[in-house]
């Protein structure tokens, strides 16, 4: 399991914070073991900032999930925001945007959405492209982030234009397509 950056710096401070007591010989010299160095990380596609700014009240996407056992659509909807994060109302629907089900309601901060895009260099790459997608087409990054462990390889591309999710991503295992997912459609904030 990864440990975000701040996750890791989280769990550093909280082990500082306990340590009362003054550090034996033993701790000052094991100190002087030099540390490994920190994992170098590819930039996000956006800050957290640009998305606190589009991630409002009122922002809906729609996206679409194939695999090979079908398709799936769920909408998204911002519900709340503030200064630390937005709570994302999910509501799974069919084609045509009816619901299929109640809605679910989740926090996210403004670093947790930032963060899903997070990926280690030694793993990933990112490249400006542009693509064509089913909102239209856009400039933006596409990352390809490699698992060689499972054989697991994931493209998700981001749209200069519209921080937040990708709008589209694949999953491949071994050459094998196991998923796409993409934002079949998407109001901004303030135009409901």
């Amino acid at each position: 399991m990864r440990l975000g950056r701040i996750g890791l710096a989280t769990a550093l401070v909280g082990a500082l914070a306990c340590s009362s007591e003054p550090p034996s010989a033993e701790q000052e010299a094991s100190s002087a073991t030099p540390t490994p160095t920190a994992v170098e990380m590819l930039a996000t596609p956006f800050s957290t900032e640009q998305i606190r700014d589009v991630w409002q009240p009122g922002l809906e996407i729609v996206m679409r999930q194939t695999t090979p056992d079908g398709t799936t659509w769920q909408r998204w909807r911002v519900v709340e925001a503030d200064a630390e994060g937005c709570r994302i109302e999910y509501t799974p629907v069919d084609e045509a945007g009816e619901a299929l089900d109640a809605p679910t309601r989740q926090p996210q901060t403004w670093t947790e959405l930032r963060d899903h895009a997070s990926y280690p260099a030694r793993e990933a790459r990112r490249e400006a492209v542009e693509r064509e997608t089913a909102i239209g087409r856009f400039e933006g990054w596409l990352y390809t982030v490699e698992d060689p462990e499972s054989g697991e390889v994931t493209e998700l591309f981001f749209a200069e234009a519209l921080p937040g999710a990708p709008l589209w991503l694949r999953l491949t295992q071994e050459g094998r397509e196991i998923m796409t997912m993409e934002q079949a459609g998407r109001t901004p904030a303030g135009d409901g």
